[in-house]
């Protein structure tokens, strides 16, 4: 498994997109969320890993069950994308119109591509407040995962 350590910049960029995207900070859910598109961002060889795969390595790393990992990412994108349905469709698919919502495999290998097309930083750059940055300032690791997993 190949991964790269996670910059405090590329961390705050992602808590704001996830922001952004309806998706709370305070929650089980979210914070499985954040942690997997983490995850997803540092893994340098995430093509074709099968996404069962993925649930048991953020398990691993948040010390729970694939199972729930599942369900907190399928609940947390549902959210996304009935709330979110125009801003994702333009983000992940470059499209003027509404997109269907993608399995999660294709949602984070999308996020993954965007991150590393710079056009998560863009997007957040363009609709954020002073206050969404200065709440992006504060994120910190919460210490309920083994840290050097990430890196």
């Amino acid at each position: 498994m190949s991964m790269r350590e996670l910059t405090k910049a590329e961390i705050q960029t992602i808590y704001l997109s996830l922001l952004h995207l309806g998706v709370i900070h305070w929650t089980k859910s979210s914070k499985r969320m954040q942690l997997a598109m983490q995850y997803v961002v540092a893994r340098e060889d995430l093509a074709g890993m099968p996404v069962i795969e993925l649930y048991a390595d953020i398990a691993k790393i948040n010390h729970d069950k694939w199972q729930a990992v599942e369900r907190s990412l399928r609940v947390s994108l549902d959210s996304i994308w009935k709330n979110h349905t125009q801003e994702c469709s333009q983000l992940f698919f470059h499209s003027a119109t509404p997109v269907k919502k993608p399995q999660m495999s294709q949602f984070l290998y999308l996020y993954k591509q965007e991150f590393e097309n710079g056009n998560i930083q863009r997007w957040n750059e363009s609709i954020a407040t002073p206050l969404d940055f200065e709440a992006a300032e504060t994120v910190e690791d919460d210490g309920e995962h083994d840290d050097d997993v990430l890196r």
